[in-house]
Parts: C-alpha cells; structure tokens; sequence
C-alpha cells in the first residue's frame, strides 16, 4: 500500500498547484516570491500590498509611467506629479484633458490654451495637453540672444524646486543659434543649458502664429506664459526679469495652490 500511495504521488503533474500550509489563501512557492504580477509592471502583488499601489493596473496613478520604473527611479507611483524626470519621457494627460473637456482654440490671456505638438530633444512628439494638471512655464526664445540664454540659464534650478508640486518648464525654441530651423538642435540646447526638463521645436511654428495674431506675442523674446492647471493662460511677461525664472516664483506657487482636476 505505501508503496502504491508513493507511485501515484510521483505521477502527480507537475503543474498543480501547491496548497498552501497557511490560512493565508497564498501557495507557499508564492510566499516566497511575493506572489504574482498580474499587471506585469515589474511589481508583485506583496509590493504592490506594501506600496499601496493597484495590482491590476500597471499605472496606478495614470502619469504615463509604470509603478515598477516608478518605484525603480526613485518616483512615486501614486502622485501623478511625481515622475522620471530628465529620463526623456514625459507624462501622458491628453487623454485627461479629453475626458476634463478641456479644449482651446486660440492663444489669449484667460483662455485655454490651443493644444500643440513639438518634437523634443530626444525626437520623440510631445503635445501640450499631456502636461494637463500641471502648472506650465512655457518659454518661447531663440537660441542666440543674450536676454533669452540669461533666463534659460536659470530654469533648471526653478524647475527642480517647483516640480515635485506640480509645476513643468516648458522651453520652446523658435531659431538656433545661427538663427535658423532649430529642429535637430534641441538637444545641443539642453545639454549646454544644462537643461532636463522638455525642449520642442513646432516647425509650423503655429501656435506662435496663433499668439501673435490674437497680440499675446508682439514679436519680443523670451516670452514666458503661464498656464494653470486646466490649461488657462494666467499671465504672459516679454523679456527676462533680472532675477530669472525665480521671478515666476510666487504667481507659481500660487497656481500650485488650486485643486488638482484629477
């Protein structure tokens, strides 16, 4: 008898799977593992337990960037504010701002803004509308002139004191430094600006067309816009303030202060 109930064990699939000895509804092989992954976000269901974080959807907090890369770059993956910055992607809100219904058709103080798209300096295509929920400084200027250099020098250390709180500098090159079609020239820019946040190049350049024919752009650089978080163009300042992008400091903190859309 033991010598057939020994047979038949060995006969057993491998492929069953083990009870487990606890009370705990989880295999013993899964205990020792975490258990599995079922978003495969690199995450296992005792991380996604211990962080918090939704075992069934591999972008907890809907950025654009998976909890496991998340939590590997040191973000955190339930603040959407928190993402990899300077790792050459951007978060993801255009569909957010679809499903907000926010849509802008023109460039004019205390309007949405009109969506538009740039390439960056990592040639990837990056809309406006993903940074949907932010606070966005965006930078108009040309890659020559001495005023435009003298704020673009300053925005990294403005961006890494706002953007943990919501806050994105957006710099849009119009001209190289020969002033030509700074297209392929981004990321010359931004490796001698010293600059990690998103650099685009719109060829049309019609969204400053767009500025320029409703007077927000009278044909000054750097122009620096700031839209709130719904996308609203809250302020336009031509020229570079003496003190830089610090100068931006307290109207930004005090768009940082109104409720998140999502």
């Amino acid at each position: 008898m033991r010598l057939l109930v020994l047979l038949f064990a060995l006969a057993l699939p491998s492929c069953l799977a083990v009870a487990p000895s606890d009370d705990d509804d989880v295999a013993d092989d899964d205990d020792a593992t975490g258990g599995p992954d079922p978003d495969s976000d690199g995450l296992n269901n005792e991380d996604e337990a211990d962080l918090g974080t939704d075992p069934n959807d591999p972008d907890t907090d809907s950025d654009g960037f998976e909890d496991g890369a998340e939590v590997n770059g040191e973000s955190n993956p339930l603040d959407p504010y928190s993402w990899l910055y300077e790792s050459g992607s951007w978060p993801g809100f255009a569909d957010e701002a679809t499903a907000g219904g926010i849509s802008g058709t023109q460039w004019t103080l205390g309007q949405v803004a009109q969506d538009f798209s740039g390439e960056d300096q990592y040639g990837n295509t990056v809309s406006l509308y993903d940074f949907y929920g932010h606070v966005i400084a965006l930078v108009i200027h040309a890659a020559w002139s001495p005023p435009d250099v003298a704020l673009a020098d300053t925005a990294q250390t403005f961006w890494e004191a706002q953007r943990g709180n919501g806050c994105v500098v957006i710099h849009y090159l119009v001209q190289d430094d020969q002033s030509n079609d700074p297209l392929g020239y981004q990321s010359t820019w931004s490796e001698d600006r010293g600059f990690g946040g998103p650099v685009l190049v719109e060829s049309s350049l019609s969204a400053l067309e767009e500025m320029y024919s409703t007077g927000l752009f009278t044909g000054a650089f750097p122009l620096t816009l700031l839209l709130s978080r719904d996308l609203v163009v809250v302020s336009s300042a031509e020229g570079a303030p003496a003190d830089g992008m610090e100068h931006f400091t307290e109207e930004v903190e005090g768009l940082l202060g109104d409720p998140a859309p999502f």
